[in-house]
């Protein structure tokens, strides 16, 4: 979705995927099948979608309430656009004639291969006069031009079994509307930890393995032993097979589609390369953990700034100045905008979970309770406890599923025995909604993926042979250290994994090619 003051919106639009109460909504049919009932989807809804309604005053876009769908701003004078994608809105305003100032401080950050820095970290961006949209913000188009408006906060916040209750209740229901759609397959991931042993009480609870079993996988990864001994001993007690049959996606896939797939959720914003050959699967669904951080204390014991200053020795020292600056300053401003979320768990949300967990919901529908607008009331109680939170849902939906064996002892209950609170949330029985979706499969080439990392690589090289595009990057070392990796990669029988040094930085000269307006076709 791009939209601007060269091109306003003429009629709603809807693109992504959003869970509306118990229902399912997918795709621009899918949603004009909603609106056919009489209903509407406003922003703020869990899912991964944008969105652009009419107001009494003009217009409002808007995303998903985690902000797994982006919003990108730019203004300058009476020069507007709106985008889904930073490559996009960039190509829209050259194609237009605007000149694009890069920001080198924002940069130079993506080359220093750390998780902290492996993709955006404030609202500022790559480019100057453009910025990302906060996931609890939308963007209110009148006739002086957009606004970016923060949402109304809910006064009426419930107490601790009332909020948990709700959570429950809602998402056993969609996993309950997804499985009675048989159009609808599923892989499950099961680790040793907490966060994917409360998705697959989900899916347990909600009759996946009873009334589906032929349409599910649960993956685990025999490569990391801790983990894959525990997940055996669950699927054993429950009697499910581990990494059985695939369900792989059925959407038609091509090494273009690939390519411009990445440039369009991942390039400038996003270091890691994932390339993914499918055109969007609404109904091969992805049961995951992501989340989790979004409400568990993850940085206890330290600061954001702190975690700056880790990386610090990475990093040209005016460039750590002026970019730890920036992202502290921008942490301070979304704070005032929610006082009552703590920090450390407010910069997660709108950074690392939008992109680093934002990537797979671009391609395939993601079942992610946890990363769910309706943790936030459960969450950000002052008295929040995470290991409570997680113990009474998988009481709740699978008694006795928190006893089994995790890949780290400190990770069991205190006590073995349910809390009263479960046994009064386990009566709570779900009520399905309605799917509202289209299946499109069509043919499926593995060899597409392989020859789309061949594509990027190339793309790669070529950007890095421009001096526009070294002297964007300003640093003689990464530019030799990203040649041998594209030079060494080839030779490999294997593929690098998505965050493996090498790509990142073949990621991070792309992102100077994308400063500079350098050509980014294969």
């Amino acid at each position: 979705m791009t939209i601007s003051s060269f091109s306003p919106p003429r009629d709603e639009s809807f693109d992504g995927y959003a869970f509306v109460g118990a229902d399912f909504v997918a795709g621009p049919d899918g949603f004009a099948s909603f609106r056919g009932t009489g209903r509407a989807i406003g922003p703020g809804l869990d899912g991964c979608y944008a969105l652009t309604r009419r107001t009494e005053a003009g217009w409002e876009s808007g995303t998903d309430a985690r902000g797994l769908r982006k919003l990108f701003l730019f203004r300058r004078g009476d020069i507007w656009a709106l985008s889904t994608s930073l490559h996009e809105l960039a190509a829209h305003l050259r194609a237009h004639g605007v000149t694009l100032r890069p920001d080198l401080t924002v940069l130079r950050a993506f080359g220093v291969r750390q998780a902290l820095t492996a993709q955006l970290n404030s609202s500022r961006t790559l480019f100057q006069d453009v910025t990302l949209v906060p996931s609890f913000c939308t963007v209110r188009i009148e006739a002086d031009g957009p606004r970016i408006v923060a949402s109304d906060r809910d006064s009426d916040v419930p107490g601790y079994e009332e909020a948990l209750g709700t959570h429950l209740h809602t998402w056993r229901s969609r996993f309950a509307t997804l499985v009675a759609d048989d159009r609808t397959t599923f892989v499950a991931d099961l680790s040793g930890g907490l966060d994917s042993r409360v998705v697959f009480a989900f899916a347990h609870a909600s009759g996946l393995f009873e009334h589906a079993r032929t349409r599910a996988q649960i993956a685990s990864q025999e490569r990391m032993p801790e983990d894959f001994i525990a997940a055996s001993a669950v699927a054993r007690q429950y009697g499910v097979e581990l990494n059985g049959p695939p369900m792989p996606m059925r959407t038609p896939t091509s090494p273009d589609q690939a390519l411009e797939n990445w440039k369009r959720h991942s390039l400038g914003v996003y270091m890691p390369v994932y390339l993914s050959p499918h055109a969007f699967d609404a109904l091969s669904i992805r049961c995951h953990g992501a989340g989790g951080g979004t409400f568990r204390d993850i940085f206890t014991g330290t600061t954001l700034r702190n975690r700056l200053l880790s990386t610090r020795k990475n990093f040209a020292e005016e460039t750590f100045e002026e970019y730890s600056a920036e992202v502290l300053g921008d942490l301070e401003s979304l704070c005032r905008m929610r006082p009552e979320v703590d920090p450390q768990k407010l910069h997660y949300r709108e950074f690392r979970n939008r992109f680093h967990f934002g990537h797979a919901p671009q391609s395939r529908t993601t079942f992610s309770p946890l990363n769910s607008i309706l943790i936030d009331p459960i969450a950000d109680r002052p008295e929040a406890d995470d290991r409570r939170t997680y113990f009474d849902m998988m009481d709740s939906l699978v008694p006795g599923l928190k006893n089994a064996p995790y890949d780290d002892s400190a990770k069991a209950p205190k006590s073995p025995a349910p809390s009263a609170l479960s046994a009064r949330l386990a009566r709570v029985r779900p009520e399905p909604g309605l799917v509202f979706a289209q299946h499109r499969p069509g043919p499926v080439e593995k060899r597409h993926q392989r020859t789309a990392f061949s594509h990027f690589y190339e793309l790669a090289e070529r950007s890095l042979e421009r001096s526009d595009v070294q002297d964007a990057i300003g640093d003689a070392r990464v530019i030799r250290r990203t040649r041998t990796f594209l030079r060494e990669v080839r030779a490999q029988s294997g593929r690098p994994r998505a965050n493996a040094p090498g790509h990142q930085d073949a990621a991070y000269a792309l992102t100077a090619a994308l400063a500079v307006g350098a050509p980014l076709d294969p």
